[in-house]
């Protein structure tokens, strides 16, 4: 089913499903067929479109023959919509996770199981005080990696990066769903402390592996410490930085130490992108 409405479309829903897949595309690659055929049969794969150019329609009404569930935009809006048409369509097919994707992650069928049966576990561990679970080993290109090594299969963590990450949909609807004034960068950072203030517990399982693209990300060392550079553009960086320091307060009230280190992580992103903004120049 195909829909370029603004709202989200009802969906024939013959059963209630477990999870349900969200996938948020914006000139999706053709790659992303690769993931939705490895993910097939696992739950109700959605795709919000986030008024991709004409050009991308062939692939976009090619997925919906397919039986995927295609959302698509007239105007462009940031991922969070996205996110939250995926929220919606869990509540239409009563689903108690909702799994969110990039459209160039990689996440193979048996990692997902895999998550969603910790999720499960977890979550009756926790008498259902689970918020969220993500991949705890999430590979970045040039094998750079997300989140520090640990000894601990599960642990908790500040946050969560939205792809690869299982949601109770339970928990997110407590919390209004994802933040859509943020539009982009840090609503699963938002989404994550919303569920923290709400008593959720936020986790990665870190036997759980993930291949991300993270902008033009490079790993560089400084005094011994692994610091994530992603190259995207000023604009970009600054809205980023915005975001961030919006969220500064309600951070810092939860984890003191996690919103100095937050701050002191993007500031440095944005320092290393402009002084090697010759190397990776700003697209067009």
């Amino acid at each position: 089913m195909s829909c370029r409405d603004s709202d989200v479309p009802m969906f024939h829903t013959e059963r209630a499903a477990s999870v349900v897949i969200l996938i948020p595309t914006y000139r999706p690659p053709h790659s992303v067929r690769d993931v939705i055929d490895e993910l097939v049969g696992l739950g109700p794969i959605v795709l919000s479109d986030d008024a991709s150019p004409a050009t991308y329609d062939l692939l976009l009404r090619h997925l919906a023959t397919k039986g995927i569930r295609v959302i698509r935009h007239h105007e462009n809006r940031g991922i969070a919509r996205a996110l939250n048409d995926g929220l919606h369509v869990a509540h239409q097919f009563d689903a108690q996770w909702l799994l969110t994707l990039d459209q160039d992650s990689w996440f193979d069928r048996h990692q997902a199981e895999q998550l969603l049966r910790s999720a499960q576990e977890q979550q009756q561990m926790m008498r259902g005080r689970l918020g969220v679970l993500g991949p705890g080993d999430i590979t970045l290109q040039g094998g750079a990696s997300l989140y520090q090594r640990s000894d601990e299969s599960i642990s908790h963590v500040p946050e969560v990066i939205q792809s690869g990450a299982l949601w109770c949909v339970q928990a997110l609807s407590q919390i209004g769903g994802f933040r859509q004034s943020l539009t982009m960068d840090a609503v699963d950072a938002e989404a994550s402390l919303g569920l923290r203030e709400k008593g959720f517990s936020v986790l990665v399982d870190r036997d759980i592996s993930l291949q991300h693209a993270l902008g033009n990300t490079r790993a560089v060392r400084i005094l011994g410490r692994q610091v994530l550079v992603t190259h995207h553009p000023r604009k970009r960086l600054a809205h980023m930085r915005r975001n961030r320091m919006a969220l500064f307060a309600r951070e810092f009230k939860q984890s003191p130490s996690n919103a100095v280190r937050t701050l002191r992580r993007i500031a440095l992103n944005e320092i290393l992108t402009r002084t090697t903004s010759r190397r990776f120049p700003d697209p067009d």
